[in-house]
Formats: C-alpha cells, sequence, structure tokens
C-alpha cells in the first residue's frame, strides 16, 4: 500500500512520534494546502486568525503556488455600462455625470448586492481588467481604482498637467496583473493621445509598483492619422489595443514589457475594410496562445479572423506595419441564421439607420477573456453569449436596469469575477 507522504505525517502526528518542530512544519503544511484550495474572500478572512497564518498566506511560494493552481478563467459577474462621451471627452461635463451602471448576471443575493457597490464619489466607468475598475471624471484628472467585490479603493495622484495638452481626445486604459512575489496589487493606468499628422503616441503611465506617473513617446512604422483614439484600449494578456474611430483604420498594439518604446499598428482585414454594412467590432488575445483574434460583426454576418504568425512578443517587429492580408478568417456566421437560432425577431432593412433598426440590430460589444471564441452579443437590452466552436447559445439574465442613453453611444463591458489574489490588496 503506498502512502503519500502527507498522509505519513499526519499519522506520526496523531501518534505523537513527532518532535514539535516537525509537528508545527506539518500542520503548515496542511494549513497552506487547504488554504491554496480557497476563494480569495475567504483567504483574506483567515489572515486575521493569526500571524502565522498570515506569513503563510503572504508568503511568495504560497502566492507562486495558488497561481499555477487555480482556474483561469473567472465567472462573468456583471456588465457595466458608461457613455462613450464620458471616456475620452477633454470638456467639463455639465452637472453631475450619470454613476457607472452595473448590471448583475448571477442569481445571488450575495453578489448582486456586493457589484451594487459604487460610490457615486468615484465617478463613471471607464475601464475594467482582471477584476479591477477604472472610474473617475476624465476631464477633471481624478482617477479611482476600485474592487467592488472587496468593496476596497484606492485614489491615483493627478497626471502630469501639461503632457498631453493640446489633444483632442485620450484614451484611458488599465491593465491589471498578477503578483506572485508580493501580496500587493498590481496594475497600470495610461493615459494615451496621438496627433493626426504625426507618427508618434504620447502616453502617461502610472504604475502602482512606484506610485509615479511616467510620460513616454512612442514611435509607429506610419501615420497615426487614422488612429483616432475613442474608446479605452482592450487590455490581455499584459498588452493593450486600441482599434480607431472608423472600421478600417489602424489597430495600435503596446506591449509595454517587451517594447517601451514602439506602437505596433495592424491594418484591419480587407474583408472589414470593404464592408459597408459596418456595425461593430472588437478585439481579444487567447489566454494560452496569446494569438490576436479580431471579431467583426455587419447586418449581415459575424466574422472572426486570426493573425497569422502573430503571437506578439516575437513574429513581426514593431517598427513595421502589419498588412490586413496578414488576417486569417476562421469562423462565419450568417446573422439570420443566428437570429433564428436565438429566437430574435428579424432585423429592419433599410439604408436609414433609425431608432427602430437600432433596436433590431445585433452588435457585438466584446470577447470574453477566458475564451476569445465566446462573443459577447447584444440586441436591444436583450444580452447573450455565443460560443463560436460549438454554436451555442446563452442568455444572460441582467439583474438591474439598463440606462437609456438614446442615440448617444454606450459602451457594455464584461466583469470577470477577480481571479488574482494580489487583486484583493487595493
Amino acid at each position: 500500500m503506498v502512502v503519500s507522504l502527507n498522509v505519513k505525517r499526519v499519522l506520526i502526528y496523531m501518534l505523537g512520534m513527532d518532535s514539535s518542530a516537525e509537528r508545527v512544519e506539518i500542520i503548515d503544511d496542511i494549513l497552506m494546502d487547504i488554504l491554496i484550495r480557497l476563494p480569495e474572500k475567504s483567504i483574506f478572512r483567515f489572515m486575521c486568525v493569526s500571524k502565522r497564518w498570515t506569513d503563510i498566506i503572504t508568503n511568495p511560494f504560497f502566492l507562486q503556488t495558488r497561481s499555477r493552481r487555480r482556474c483561469r478563467g473567472g465567472r462573468l459577474l456583471a456588465l457595466i455600462e458608461s457613455k462613450i462621451f464620458h471616456v475620452y471627452s477633454t470638456k467639463p461635463l455639465r452637472g453631475w455625470p450619470p454613476p457607472m451602471n452595473i448590471l448583475p448576471v448571477i442569481d445571488d443575493d450575495h453578489r448582486t448586492s456586493i457589484c451594487k457597490y459604487v460610490p457615486k464619489l468615484l465617478g463613471y466607468f471607464i475601464n475594467s481588467s482582471n477584476g479591477l475598475i477604472l472610474c473617475g471624471r476624465h476631464p477633471y484628472h481624478q482617477y479611482h481604482v476600485l474592487n467592488p467585490v472587496s468593496r476596497k479603493w484606492v485614489t491615483l495622484p493627478p497626471p502630469p498637467p501639461v503632457a498631453l495638452d493640446g489633444y483632442e481626445r485620450k484614451s484611458i486604459g488599465l491593465m491589471c496583473q498578477e503578483n506572485t512575489s508580493e501580496l500587493a496589487a498590481d496594475y497600470t493606468v495610461i493615459r494615451a493621445a496621438a496627433h493626426s499628422n504625426d507618427n508618434t503616441m504620447r502616453i502617461e503611465s502610472y504604475s502602482s509598483r512606484t506610485g509615479k506617473w511616467v510620460v513616454k513617446i512612442l514611435a509607429a512604422a506610419d501615420s497615426l492619422g487614422l488612429l483616432k483614439l475613442c474608446e479605452p484600449p482592450v487590455v490581455a494578456n499584459g498588452v493593450f489595443h486600441w482599434y480607431s474611430a472608423l472600421h478600417f483604420g489602424f489597430i495600435g498594439v503596446y506591449d509595454p514589457k517587451h517594447d517601451e518604446n514602439h506602437v505596433q499598428l495592424l491594418e484591419p482585414p480587407k474583408d472589414v475594410v470593404l464592408n459597408e454594412n459596418f456595425v461593430s467590432r472588437t478585439i481579444m488575445r487567447s489566454p494560452a496562445d496569446n494569438t490576436l483574434w479580431y471579431g467583426f460583426i455587419t447586418r449581415d454576418k459575424l466574422q472572426f479572423f486570426m493573425l497569422n504568425g502573430y503571437n506578439g512578443s516575437s513574429g513581426y517587429s514593431p517598427t513595421t506595419t502589419i498588412p490586413g492580408t496578414e488576417w486569417v478568417l476562421m469562423h462565419s456566421v450568417s446573422i439570420d441564421s443566428l437570429r433564428k437560432e436565438a429566437g430574435l425577431p428579424p432585423g429592419v432593412k433599410g439604408e436609414c439607420y433609425n431608432s427602430r433598426q437600432k433596436n433590431t440590430t445585433i452588435f457585438l460589444e466584446s470577447l470574453i477573456q477566458w475564451n476569445p471564441l465566446v462573443a459577447l452579443l447584444r440586441q436591444g437590452p436583450r444580452v447573450f453569449l455565443y460560443n463560436l466552436e460549438t454554436k451555442s447559445i446563452q442568455w444572460l439574465q441582467l439583474h438591474g436596469r439598463p440606462h437609456n442613453y438614446g442615440c448617444d453611444p454606450k459602451l457594455v463591458c464584461p466583469y470577470i469575477e477577480p481571479c488574482f489574489l494580489s487583486s484583493y490588496c487595493l
């Protein structure tokens, strides 16, 4: 009979055959093995038990071991709505801006109350990354990083007052990464802007590690005139992605780890550039192999493209512009068949894009970070997930009341449950 080492140690301990020092070591090993399997919020509760428990949880070995064992994909807890104008506006807004609207999708009283906990003083929603939310009042340079699950937030120092003056629009993004060296939050906030007649992008970067803002100028291989920043960047696998306000404009990619001085420019797929029935698009990276995916929806079809040979840190030089011919079409779904499968009413045809047509049009809001082939789609107030591999549909029941912005465009961002232990250490 084969008995594991831990079981043998427990038997020796129960028989009283070990020394006190070995007994403490055995208990610590068993305790660590139990704590690794617990959810993040429970782990933080147990830090109040004793100093020894705190030392075990804050040990880098415990953090690294839990990082290897934990599930990579957090659950979808809620959808967050915001007005696009609040995100990039450089002028003060009239009156009090509406607070961020968090719509929980999990029918759980405990989680619903947690997701709805957002103080109004924090302002409106700007961006989200790995369970943390960036919010504030953009023109006034007041920014906060919030974890709505733990109900904690920190206020960032104001950015440099002159660095981005003279730019028409600014894009602000948040990147949260796992910290396995110490139990402290590791996040980066970036404010970016680009001139239409220049091939440089100016960014202001704030790091939680240093607590300071740093101004950088990124060079691009081509003019950034078609990279009209209008929305927060899509952050995936530690890489920032900006796409233009125009569907045929460039896609900007910035990897702070591998190239600090360049922004990679990508042309969108040729099918996207030539299509006149464009509705919406988004971009995401696969967490497994870092593959770059581009989702694109029109009034006729939903298409997914993969960038051939591009995996972030290798493949193409950041000083070159990647042509649109490098994208490979991987999935294509007819909108009519998608409507039938989801039981949605047919769309309103015609050239005039009126309010009735807008309520029947299917929008591609985003891709889910743990699986880029799962698309978040919306038709009016109804939202559902569509898996392109299995062709399955999952309807999301929103617990709350969506905002009615009329003709003003809005962002619908999925909020994923924090799966990094360090994300709770604001």
